[in-house]
């Protein structure tokens, strides 16, 4: 169905589990004495187990697949598969001095929008099909794959682009991306997304251009809103916000 390998592992991990409806099954199997006591003891036990691991397969979807990645390298179909590079992109469109953008999600489709209205060149290398296809619709130049591989981000044009914006949330898959493109493009502006403090702190140690973190943004705008509404004069307020940043900055 083309969809990215990544999908795939996270999906059959996903039925892996037999739902809490087949309590009812076995009850009833036992009831019509269709099944013997001890096997519905046994399908019990079962269902009950993959039901208290589900959770702990789905903590392992990303390490298994990173493994699973790495670990293909022998393999040019299954790493084909693993990749899950859609070729049937138009890969040959020639990109140059462009943003590329990793992540259309909830801060990476804001960044396309306002880059779409300014009219400046831009590809959007993304795993999520459904995002994908829509952007395809509209014209969008996105690549299908995992940024990560240097495949996908070779056919970005990361060579000639000018910026690279990180908005996933994966952080050890930006680290990975991140010490990549220093080391194939070290001349490309690196902006990245950070999830968490302990992210913002790691990302920042990486050397990039800019790590922003989203919820301290959001934090900072409440901050100015609030000292506005209180009659703070301007530059109170931006001293304010300023000495907010350097404590952040600060750790």
């Amino acid at each position: 169905m083309g969809y990215h390998g990544k999908t795939a592992v996270a999906t059959s991990f996903g039925l892996s589990q037999v739902g809490e409806f087949a309590f009812v099954l076995f009850s009833q199997a036992q009831i019509l004495k269709i099944i013997s006591p001890e096997n519905v003891s046994v399908g019990f036990a079962v269902v009950l187990l993959t039901l208290l691991t589900t959770p702990l397969l789905f903590k392992s979807v990303v390490p298994f697949w990173r493994w699973l990645r790495d670990s293909s390298a022998g393999s040019p179909s299954l790493s084909k598969f693993l990749q899950g590079w859609d070729k049937r992109l138009n890969t040959q469109e020639f990109f140059e001095n462009h943003i590329i953008i990793c992540g259309y999600g909830r801060v990476g489709k804001w960044v396309g929008r306002a880059l779409v209205e300014t009219g400046i060149p831009f590809v959007v290398v993304e795993y999520n099909q459904s995002i994908v296809n829509d952007l395809r619709k509209i014209g969008v130049s996105v690549i299908y794959g995992d940024p990560t591989q240097p495949e996908v981000i070779q056919a970005a044009g990361i060579g000639s682009a000018r910026v690279l914006i990180l908005a996933i949330s994966d952080r050890e898959a930006t680290e990975s991306l991140i010490a990549h493109v220093q080391t194939v493009a070290p001349s490309v502006k690196i902006i990245t997304r950070a999830h968490f403090d302990e992210d913002f702190d790691k990302l920042r140690a990486l050397r990039v251009d800019k790590v922003i973190q989203p919820e301290f943004e959001a934090a900072l705008e409440i901050i100015r809103t609030i000292l506005k509404s209180m009659g703070k004069p301007k530059e109170e307020i931006a001293d304010r916000i300023k000495s907010l940043r350097l404590s952040k900055a600060a750790g």
